[in-house]
């Protein structure tokens, strides 16, 4: 059964179009709530600036904590050892799995054989990648097998939702993290952020939300969690009551399925070229 993990990326610094920065008291109610409400994992990075400290600092029970790395010429297994070490110490929470945060750092034998270090002496427990496009997981899939791949999941994006591929993923035992699956917010509130080139189909989106009585945050989490192959979805949020939003949204029947979504054929959008 699906699961919400909780992004951290704005726990360190501003992220993304829409998102700000959160503050040490904000996090500290977001995380209490995550624990009531046995949200449990926490995606995160190395590069998301201060957001291991900032974790580190507000954590005070025990969750799953994966996160990513950007693996350069200097990075060995020495220095990425004292990296999670550096973590795990004096902290309730553990470094559960650790992922390639360039998805062209697991096309390197050299790279991936680090990480598989990391996972056959015990530091982690599980090894994946950060993935942006669809050609090149596949051919990642051919040169190992991750235990886990994040991708991105919405409905402006629906390169992974086929089938038989995420069937595929399924056979080999990957698990599956949906991330963007809110678009880094864009999706629930009207901004004019992505001005002419997206106007239409983003007042489309609003527009079929409206038409069929439900939240634009319910949407999106019922596009997911109609893909049964996910197990995570990743969510941002910028304060506990987003995050209680999310949850009660979450904790209700699917109301909307993918198809519908998938039926409206968006453009896609891809962060990375605006």
């Amino acid at each position: 059964m699906v699961k919400l993990c909780l992004g951290s990326a704005n726990f360190g610094f501003k992220y993304g179009l829409v998102n700000k920065k959160i503050n040490q008291n904000k996090l500290l109610k977001i995380l209490s709530l995550a624990k009531k409400s046995n949200v449990l994992n926490i995606d995160t990075s190395f590069e998301y600036h201060n957001s291991h400290r900032n974790l580190k600092k507000s954590i005070n029970s025990k969750m799953n904590i994966h996160t990513k790395i950007f693996i350069n010429k200097n990075l060995n297994l020495t220095s990425l050892k004292k990296k999670i070490n550096n973590f795990n110490s004096n902290s309730p929470s553990q470094i559960y799995s650790i992922l390639l945060h360039d998805q062209n750092d697991a096309l390197s034998v050299k790279k991936v054989k680090l990480l598989k270090r990391l996972k056959d002496e015990g530091i982690v427990n599980k090894i994946g990648v950060s993935i942006y496009d669809l050609y090149i997981l596949k051919k990642i899939l051919k040169l190992w097998t991750p235990d886990i791949v994040q991708v991105p999941v919405n409905p402006f994006n629906l390169d992974f939702v086929s089938k038989d591929f995420l069937n595929d993923l399924k056979r080999k035992k990957i698990t599956i993290f949906a991330r963007s699956i809110f678009l880094q917010g864009i999706l629930l509130r009207k901004y004019n952020i992505l001005a002419k080139k997206y106007k239409k189909d983003l007042e489309d989106w609003f527009n079929f939300c409206e038409s069929k009585t439900i939240h634009p945050v319910k949407a999106c989490l019922d596009f997911c969690k109609s893909i049964k192959e996910i197990d995570y979805l990743v969510i941002g949020v910028q304060d506990a009551e987003e995050l209680k939003q999310i949850i009660k949204f979450f904790k209700q029947p699917i109301k909307l399925s993918s198809k519908l979504i998938i039926d409206k054929k968006y453009k896609k959008i891809d962060l990375r070229k605006i």
